[in-house]
This record gives structure tokens, sequence and C-alpha cells, in this order.
């Protein structure tokens, strides 16, 4: 799973995104924790220096007191050491999180001595008042000094929280900055190395080497481009296929454009010459011999025709003329259309046509008609004897077209020539029944109406084609029009 997720481009920029939101939202959570110790150790810094320059205080109006016997000193000295009990009190929670709640104690303790002891000094003499002087002065020394460590180890354990944050915010700086160069490079390499494949891929293709491609990298983003590419080629190389078959059908048809009207002349005039025979025999031979000689002059006649339906069907290949777009009202065009190829309809085939919703479209009547007979023609020729031809149309106003359907029930189109029945002298009949360009000339006249052709059909299931119009013509349709 994780492999699949460290495959992808974007999985791993994400991954690199949130790696570094974490990584800053950890630095911003330790350094509000290091500035909210340092703020700590500054107000308890603050608690103990009150403490000690008030005990500094206490201690110099202590000496006036001593050395002056100044009743004022004295009751300074009083508050005072009233105030030192205060402060002990109100900052004793604060000291006992670090440890000082004993100091405090004894702090506490030595005070109430010292208390005690310069009060005695203020109502006794003689002896006594220099044993308790010592006492005083020595009790004030040591509170003086306990105070003065309190507060210099305060400013110390500040000094050691500054010196911690200033290591730990050099180590995270380090650490993202590694682990950005470390994504930097990854990111690199994942993204300009696949790039680069991509680039050299697309090159070959603009060079018209077409030979299929497999990623080096397995990336996710990258094999869909390939795979894009991939299809791209495909469609690339069977569009230069499609654009070399036009050029030579283009060749061809030029070809046959000149063959036509070379073939077409002493063909009429070998026609002309036999119709003239056969006038000229029926006044001469009346007998069985002239009746020989017309029968073979009339089958001459017949394969003549043959001939120029033959040259005409090349000729309307060949030949890239303009269509001609009229309003056709669907219903009286497909009863025109049909009633051409009526009476080459057999007794045992019935021919329907249905149209389901009438209306009017843009085309050209004749090259439309032509379409709608050939396929009938091929209709009647798949029945035989005996079938079923249907005709179905309607104009689809939603879909702003019209679509007419030809279907019969013959023996069907196999599936391995269906995509060929359009190409250009594709036929299944025997040689001399058919020149394979019917379908040809048909999908040609649909294309220019801007239309499509396509059949379905399945051997035993006889065929269907279905024809596409737009019911309004383009701008290129008219121009070309």
């Amino acid at each position: 799973m994780f492999r699949i997720f460290m495959n992808s481009i974007s999985r791993k920029i994400q991954f690199g995104y949130y790696l570094l939101i974490i990584i800053g939202i950890i630095s911003s959570i330790l350094m509000w924790y290091n500035v909210n110790m340092v703020r700590t150790r500054l107000s308890k810094q603050e608690a103990s220096s009150q403490i000690y320059e008030a005990v500094l205080e206490m201690r110099r109006q202590e000496k006036n007191w001593l050395l002056f016997r100044d009743d004022e000193a004295f009751d300074t000295n009083q508050r005072l050491i009233g105030r030192i009990k205060e402060l002990i009190a109100t900052y004793r929670n604060e000291f006992q999180t670090l440890g000082l709640s004993s100091a405090l104690n004894d702090l506490s303790t030595q005070l109430l001595e010292y208390e005690k002891n310069i009060q005695g000094l203020a109502y006794e003499s003689g002896q006594a008042d220099d044993f308790r002087l010592q006492i005083v002065r020595q009790l004030g020394r040591d509170i003086e000094n306990d105070t003065r460590q309190l507060t210099t180890k305060e400013l110390s354990e500040i000094y050691q929280t500054l010196d911690y944050i200033h290591f730990t915010t050099l180590m995270w700086l380090m650490l993202m900055f590694f682990v950005a160069l470390f994504l930097g490079q990854q990111l690199s390499t994942v993204i300009m190395k696949p790039l680069q494949e991509i680039v050299d891929y697309t090159t070959k293709i603009a060079r018209g080497d077409f030979t299929s491609y497999t990623p080096k990298h397995r990336v996710m983003e990258l094999n869909a481009v390939v795979e894009a590419l991939n299809v791209m080629k495909r469609e690339l190389k069977k569009w230069e296929e499609q654009v070399i078959q036009s050029k030579k059908l283009a060749s061809l048809g030029t070809l046959i454009a000149g063959v036509a009207h070379e073939l077409n002349n002493p063909i009429s005039n070998i026609s002309t010459s036999a119709q003239i025979l056969m006038e000229e025999l029926q006044e001469a031979k009346p007998d069985s011999e002239g009746d020989f000689c017309r029968e073979m002059i009339g089958q001459m006649l017949s394969e003549l025709d043959r001939a120029r339906r033959v040259i005409f069907s090349l000729r309307e290949f060949a030949r890239a003329t303009d269509v001609r777009f009229e309003p056709l009202q669907l219903s009286v065009f497909l009863e025109t259309a049909v009633q051409l190829v009526r009476g080459a309809v057999p007794t045992g085939v019935n021919l329907e046509v249905s149209v389901t919703q009438d209306g009017l479209f843009q085309g050209d009547k004749q090259r439309l008609q032509q379409v709608v007979v050939n396929l009938l023609m091929n209709a009647l020729q798949a029945v035989g004897d005996e079938g079923e031809i249907c005709i179905e149309a309607r104009v689809d106003s939603a879909a702003d077209r019209v679509v007419i359907q030809v279907m019969d029930n013959g023996p069907g189109i196999p599936d391995d020539i269906k995509d060929h029945i359009f190409d250009p002298f594709f036929t299944t009949k025997d040689v001399g029944e058919g020149s394979g360009l019917g379908l040809s000339i048909v999908y040609e006249i649909i294309k220019k109406h801007g239309g499509n052709i396509t059949v379905e059909s399945s051997p035993g299931m006889g065929a269907k084609f279905i024809i596409k119009l737009p019911l309004e013509l383009s701008k290129e349709e008219n121009g070309n029009g």
C-alpha cells in the first residue's frame, strides 16, 4: 500500500507538504513551551529579586539602628521583615515547583530567629546585648547569602533555559533544512526525470517514430501520460495511414476520370454502330440467320449498357462535384426514392416505409436519392426473391438531426468484412457483377452532407444501415454547397 502511495508524484508532494506541516506544528509547540518556561522563570526570578532587595534593605536598616540607635530605622527594619514574610508566602507555590520548598522553610525559620533576636536587642543591654548582636548579624548574613543564592540560582536557570531554547531551535531549523533538502531532491528526481522521459518520447513521436514505449520510472502520473501518448500515437498512425490512403485514392480518382473519359467515347461509338447494324439487319435479313445476328447484337448492346453504368460509377467516384442543398420533406423524399426501385422489387419481397416523425431537412435531393436507391438495391440483392425490407425514418428535433434506417432480413454481413464495406472497390460479389463503388459513393455523399452512416449486422440476422443527417447546415457545409 505504501509502495503504491509513493508511486504517485502528487502523493509524494502531499506527503512532503504534510511532513513539513507536522514539523512546523511540533516546532511551534516546543517554542511555545520554551517561551512559557522562560516567562515562568522570569516571574520567579523577579520574586527572588524582590525578596533579596528587601533583605538588603532590611540589613541596611539593621546597621543604621545598631550604629545610631535610630528608632525609625528599627521600625523600617521590622516592616521589611513583615514584607519578606509576605513575599515568601506569596511566591511559596511557585518556588515549590522548582524544588526550593526546603530552602524557603529554612529562610522562614532564619527570618523568625532574626526577628526574635533583633527585637530582643531592643529591650536588653550588657553582655546579653553583645551575644544577641552577634546572633543578629550572623542570621542577617545567612539570610542575605541564602536569598542571594536563590536569586543567582533562578538567574542561572533562566540562562540554561535560553541555551536550551537556542539549541532546540537550531536543531529544528537544521532538521527542517535537511528534510526540505531531501524532499526537494526527491521531488526533483521524481518529477524532472519522468518529465524528461516524456519530452524524449514526444520528440520521437514528432520525428515519426511510433514504436511502443514503456516508462522506466513507475510513477502513476507518468504512466497515465505515456498511456495517453500511446493512444495519441495509435491515432496519429491511423490518421497517417488514412491520409496516405486518401492521397492514393485521389491519384486513383484522377486516373479513373481520365480512363473513364477515354473509354466513354469508343463505347458510345460502338453502341451507335451496333444500333445501326441492328436496324440494317432487320431490314435486310428477316430470316433465321438474321435473328441470330440480331440476338448477338442485342447482347452486345446489353454489355455496352453495363459498361456505361460501370464508367458512370467510376466517374461519380472520381469527380468532386458540389452538392446543392434544398429543403426536403422527409416523407415525400423517401416516397420518391422508393418509387425509383419499385419496378425492381420481386413479388415475394415486402418493402415498407415508416416515417414516425415527419419534417423538413436540408439536402441534395438527387444525391440522397442515390444513397437510398443504392441501399435498397443492396438489400434486394441480399434478400433475393423473398424477404422483408423496411425503411424507418424520423426527424429528431431534440438532437437536431434526421435519422433514416434501411433494414433487411437477409443473410447479414460477416464481422471480418464489416469494417471494409465502405472502402472503394471493396465487394463480395463475383467478378463482373459489381464495381465495389456503391457503398463508397454512399459514404462520400453522406459525408458531404455533414452526416454519418453506420451498419449493424450479424451473420444470419440481416443488416441495418443507419444514416444520420443534420437538420441545418453548418457554415462549412453551406460553403461546400
